[in-house]
């Protein structure tokens, strides 16, 4: 039997990943099949991000070319920070962001490409 040890500064990282996490896969934008392009979680790979062991966003990875987030602008590895303003650097901020999208209305992202950061326009519904 293995015994893995864990610092408290990495228990609160790994509950808060766990809470991000769950907090996009319950949202119905991700749970649902969408009709066409995919919806978030089939048009990419979704994690928090972590930067000096703080959360600062979310990292899209393996995102589709024919997703509108491929389409938006978005690519492998960029982080998303803000949308529309908004911060996504915990569970209740990404609930709060997502509360206030809109079908078929572009939002305002601030993204992390590696050390540049960029302004989007991405739909997300």
């Amino acid at each position: 039997m293995a015994l893995c040890l864990l610092t408290q500064g990495a228990m609160k990282k790994t509950s808060l990943l766990f809470s991000m996490l769950l907090v996009l896969a319950s949202l119905p934008a991700f749970a649902e099949q969408p009709p066409e392009g995919g919806g978030l979680t089939q048009s990419a790979r979704i994690v928090p991000k972590f930067i000096d062991g703080k959360p600062v966003g979310m990292a899209f990875y393996s995102i589709r070319p024919s997703s509108k987030l491929a389409q938006g602008g978005l690519k492998n590895g960029d982080v998303i920070v803000r949308i529309n303003g908004l911060s996504m650097e915990s569970p209740e901020k990404v609930l709060d962001v997502y509360k206030t999208l809109k079908p078929n209305t572009p939002a305002e992202v601030e993204v992390l490409r590696g050390n540049t950061s960029l302004q989007l326009r991405l739909e997300f519904l």
